[in-house]
């Protein structure tokens, strides 16, 4: 590979400017009430789950938000269960954080061919197990 000389000034200088970079730290607010394991914030878990379905193409509207309260029903459940399986895999007690659902119709113009959507974002946190209490 063969550099020319005003390539190679131009590296020279290139490497010579400052670098920009950004890094973020968040900090809880001192009063907030984190669960601490040790000294270290208790881990997150965050979960992503989306439902689709398929609507007439010439439903209602009451028929269309009944059809997203049972998706979203189904998200619910869903979240519950996530937790469930949270505590069995890591041995360890979980608590939902934070539980964020948006549902969309998209009417594509034909019978059959709409499409309802539900996505649920759920944050769980995980704790020490508790002991039993006797």
């Amino acid at each position: 590979m063969r550099l020319t000389l005003g390539a190679v000034a131009f590296l020279v200088v290139a490497g010579a400017l400052p670098a920009n970079a950004q890094t973020a730290i968040v900090l809880p607010p001192r009063e907030a009430s984190l669960p601490i394991v040790g000294t270290v914030p208790a881990p997150r878990i965050q979960v992503q789950v989306q439902l689709q379905t398929r609507g007439s193409g010439n439903s209602t509207a009451d028929e269309q938000r009944a059809a997203q309260e049972a998706l979203r029903r189904s998200l619910y459940d869903v979240a519950v269960k996530e937790c469930s399986i949270i505590v069995e895999v890591f041995k360890a007690d979980c608590r939902m954080l934070t539980l964020n659902v948006t549902s969309n119709i998209l009417d594509r113009g034909g019978p059959g061919v709409d499409m309802i959507t539900t996505t649920a974002n759920i944050t769980f946190e995980l704790m020490a197990k508790t002991a039993a209490r006797p």
